[in-house]
């Protein structure tokens, strides 16, 4: 029974009083849309979308989660920044690390033409590579 009582709890059944848990939502959604306004106002008065980098940003998700892996947890190389920070950090050090690191991307998306550019020796027998084995055109 001790399961059944677990699984009631778990899925709010049975418990209308339980419902104000799951107001933790409702805030992540209004933060997300406050987030986007802000972004969208910063679009907004910055100007053309052509050559905007919040929309290079966008478009380049994947490589900025590839990328921030190889450089936080070391998946690729091995060590990580994790493995030299296994202190724990203040709140300031916390938020000036995320600026940091934020910038650091947005600075990497900017030049991420000219990168691939010097990297095309590599990049470009992976791709025909692939696209051998898919027979894409």
């Amino acid at each position: 029974t001790e399961i059944l009582v677990y699984f009631n709890k778990l899925f709010l059944l049975n418990s209308f009083e339980a419902l104000h848990q799951i107001d933790w939502l409702y805030i992540r959604i209004g933060m997300i849309l406050m987030i986007l306004s802000v972004l969208i106002a910063v679009n907004t008065y910055k100007g053309s979308i052509r050559e905007n980098l919040f929309l290079k940003m966008g478009q380049n998700t994947l490589t900025i989660f590839i990328v921030h892996f190889m450089i936080l947890y070391g998946s690729i190389v091995i060590i990580g920044i994790n493995d030299f920070f296994r202190l724990n950090l203040n709140p300031y050090q916390a938020g000036f690390g995320a600026i940091v690191f934020v910038l650091s991307f947005a600075l990497f998306i900017k030049y991420l033409d000219f990168i691939k550019l010097k990297l095309s020796f590599i990049l470009d027998p992976i791709k025909k590579f692939w696209v051998r084995v898919y027979k894409l055109n």
